[in-house]
């Protein structure tokens, strides 16, 4: 799962139920799920994956400057 470019996650959490909510930076093609903000520029990011892996069940960018929008996530 990435964009074209570079990705940086920055942080991980997984809940009870084995689903991986993360964060992290990088280009503007990182995949999202449909309807999510799409900030068209490199930023931070937010997303959640199945608990098997196998599904990106939400993603969305998180719009301002890089870094420090991860980490807020």
């Amino acid at each position: 799962m990435g964009g074209s470019g570079f990705e940086w996650l920055v942080g991980l959490f997984v809940d009870g139920d084995g689903s991986a909510y993360f964060a992290g930076y990088g280009t503007p093609d990182f995949p999202l799920t449909p309807g999510a903000f799409d900030s068209g520029y490199s930023g931070g990011f937010a997303g959640k994956l199945s608990a098997d892996g196998s599904q990106l069940l939400y993603s969305t960018h998180l719009g301002g400057t890089w870094l420090r929008d991860a980490e807020l996530a």
